[in-house]
């Protein structure tokens, strides 16, 4: 399969390839010490709307492992961000429970890079931190008033990349790349 992935894909150059080749030695790696014996999903799209009154959102995702109890999202860059984790997060787990009918007991982010995992659980404290980053969201994309003053160099950390016109042409935004106005 490797020697398949090189020949659809010559064009890759020869470091990323390599990288490519690590991570997927690590994710199997990882695959194989947890002792699963089935999968609920790879690659599991999800959709799903917050009909709250604070927040009236929709929100859409890609699991890239549901397990029979757990959501995995593989983190191939070498950075961790544990505010980033828990709005993620939750997120997956809302997506989680909308697929499956049920919460899952935790969500793992396996940095593959640095081999290292980090677990939240869908908690009220966590449940309610996205929120309040979500609703700060929603209000800035409704009003057109964001609260940061990006620069180029600062989009990529910041909550209303995505959304803010100001990071449109200074900095690829969000979501491949995808200007805020387009989403």
């Amino acid at each position: 399969m490797v020697g398949e992935y090189r020949e659809i894909n010559p064009d890759v150059e020869d470091d990323l390839y390599q990288t490519g080749l690590s991570c997927i030695e690590v994710a199997a790696r990882y695959t194989a010490s947890q002792g699963l014996e089935s999968f609920r999903g790879i690659e599991e799209d999800f959709k799903f709307a917050l009909g709250r009154e604070d927040v009236n959102h929709s929100f859409r995702g890609l699991m890239d492992v549901a397990t029979p109890n757990e959501v995995w999202d593989w983190k191939t860059g070498k950075n961790v961000y544990p505010e980033d984790e828990i709005i993620q997060g939750m997120i997956y787990a809302m997506g989680y429970l909308d697929l499956f009918g049920e919460p899952p007991e935790k969500i793992r982010f396996v940095y593959i890079q640095k081999e290292i995992e980090r677990v939240i659980e869908p908690t009220d404290e966590n449940w309610q931190q996205m929120l309040d980053v979500v609703r700060d969201i929603v209000k800035a994309k409704e009003s057109g008033e964001f609260p940061a003053k990006p620069d180029p160099s600062s989009c990529y950390w910041c909550s209303y990349e995505g959304f803010c016109p100001s990071a449109e042409g200074g900095s690829p935004v969000g979501a491949g790349g995808i200007s805020w106005n387009q989403i």
